[in-house]
């Protein structure tokens, strides 16, 4: 085993150094063998490369040619057939860009209007919402009440207020009960009595005027225990 191992060892040993001894031989002459192995490869690369792109250039001319031919006669056709409308390869390429560019700007003013009905939507949606809101809003405001249209018809609600209604009818009574005021101080103030005529009057005008008070259905009870109370000259309180 020792044997085998020292001759393999000798055996390396001379390998290594007659790869020095090479090397160092190539190390002398490695600017000169550079410069002239360059030269040599590049006229052969040359070479190659021009024969490749003479036989590319031929291959595709003849390519060419034979595929025009071919498209000629199928255009042509034998004797006896129609001769075919082919479209060029350009124009089929131009409308396909056509088309391709429409689809495009289709899907952008798409887009576009989606968005804007979007919006649109959610503009009606909170002007909905504010409505409803709002009407909410004025349902719990004014009070409800049943008003029966004929004697067979159903009770309907109907949002109205009593106070306008009142306060107007109170202000017709108090106008009444004004003129009424001026014309009992001027007869009185002229000497002579009031007259038959001028009483009826006045109490046609303050029995109306009960009338009104006693129909509304909001009238106060208290109002009209004052329009049944007696204040000065004879005729019936009330507010002024």
């Amino acid at each position: 085993m020792v044997c085998e191992l020292s001759e393999n060892s000798i055996q390396l040993l001379s390998f290594f150094l007659l790869l020095s001894q090479v090397k160092k031989k190539m190390l002398g002459h490695r600017q000169l063998h550079r410069q002239s192995s360059k030269d040599k490869i590049s006229a052969a690369l040359r070479k190659v490369w021009e024969r490749r792109m003479i036989s590319v250039r031929s291959r595709q001319m003849i390519l060419r040619i034979w595929s025009e031919s071919i498209a000629e006669a199928a255009k042509e056709g034998d004797h006896g057939q129609d001769k075919l409308d082919w479209d060029s390869y350009d124009k089929i390429q131009s409308e396909m860009m056509s088309v391709f560019l429409w689809n495009k700007e289709k899907e952008r003013v798409t887009k576009k209007l989606k968005r804007v009905v979007t919006k649109i939507v959610a503009k009606k949606l909170q002007a909905a919402a504010k409505m409803e809101l709002l009407t909410k809003r004025t349902k719990k405001a004014k009070p409800e009440k049943l008003v029966l249209q004929k004697s067979d018809a159903q009770p309907r609600r109907v949002l109205a207020s009593t106070r306008p209604k009142l306060k107007e009818r109170l202000t017709k009574w108090h106008g009444r009960k004004k003129e009424l005021e001026i014309v009992i101080s001027a007869r009185t103030r002229g000497g002579g009595g009031l007259r038959k005529p001028a009483v009826a009057r006045r109490r046609a005008v303050e029995r109306r005027a009960e009338v009104d008070l006693v129909t509304e259905p909001g009238a106060p009870p208290g109002r009209l225990k004052e329009l049944h109370s007696p204040c000065k000259d004879g005729l019936p309180c009330g507010d002024t």
